[in-house]
């Protein structure tokens, strides 16, 4: 769904947290199987665990078969249901020869060499990355919760990610969501329910919310005919938009907020 507006030109920052380094090693293999091999061009398993990697041509698979988490020749993780399939879920950024890490931290990110170029904080060291039956790629903290899934954009949003209606942004604390609502309206709220603030553009059905560069707006919410409906009006070439456990939504460049929703 989202691959072909996500393969335009983007270069991210590298995150300003400490680069994890180390061998990457692929997915644990069933019992029955050799768990050594790092050098396979492929591999069949649903679970991601700390410390392992999906280098280009590797995989996870559900354990019906049915879905693939593939890393591809251009450096995207790409989730699809099967070849000829549109995929439901890729990184925002890719690169080619990125590798895709879970860290024993809980952290997923996309590696190219020692250069993290895009990362999923989840701050859930010993978390695991499982591709279920029905599609949905999850992690699970050590205790089996899950604390994030592919439909979710985890406290900050890049470059060129989409907010749409099947998709939401959610705060790390899991209190606070920023939701395309299918009217059309951005909504920023708490625990579900409360209101804090939104876009007021209902009456756009099919509206979508971007973070872009400062010609556009820094983050804005566009029609489903890509027509600016509201923007943040910010100068940035380079933000992300931060939700934080404080319900604080953020449009930062560094450390520097350039906008913040009132």
């Amino acid at each position: 769904m989202f691959k072909n507006k996500l393969r335009a030109t983007v270069a991210l920052a590298a995150s300003a947290a400490a680069l994890a380094t180390g061998t990457a090693v692929l997915a644990v293999a069933p019992a029955s199987a050799a768990t050594t091999s790092t050098t396979q061009a492929s591999y069949v398993s649903d679970t991601l665990k700390p410390g392992q990697s999906l280098k280009v041509g590797q995989y996870l698979r559900s354990n019906d078969g049915k879905y693939v988490l593939r890393m591809d020749a251009q450096g995207w993780a790409e989730l699809t249901r099967g070849p000829g399939y549109n995929a439901t879920w890729t990184t925002p950024v890719s690169k080619p020869g990125a590798v895709l890490r879970l860290q024993a931290d809980g952290d997923l990110v996309l590696i190219y060499g020692r250069t993290t170029i895009w990362k999923l904080g989840t701050n859930a060291p010993n978390a695991n990355l499982i591709l279920h039956n029905d599609g949905v790629l999850s992690l699970y903290n050590s205790k089996g919760i899950a604390i994030w899934n592919h439909h979710m954009i985890l406290g900050t949003m890049g470059q060129l990610e989409a907010l749409r209606t099947d998709n939401v942004m959610i705060s790390r604390n899991h209190v606070y969501t920023l939701k395309m609502q299918t009217t059309g309206d951005l909504q920023l709220l708490k625990n579900g329910k409360t209101v804090l603030w939104h876009s007021k553009t209902a009456g756009h059905p099919g509206s979508y919310a971007l973070v872009q560069g400062d010609d556009l707006g820094g983050f804005a919410v566009l029609s489903g005919e890509k027509q600016t409906l509201w923007s943040a009006k910010a100068t940035t070439q380079d933000g992300v938009l931060v939700l934080r456990d404080t319900g604080a939504l953020d449009l930062v460049v560094g450390r520097t907020t350039v906008w913040s929703a009132k």
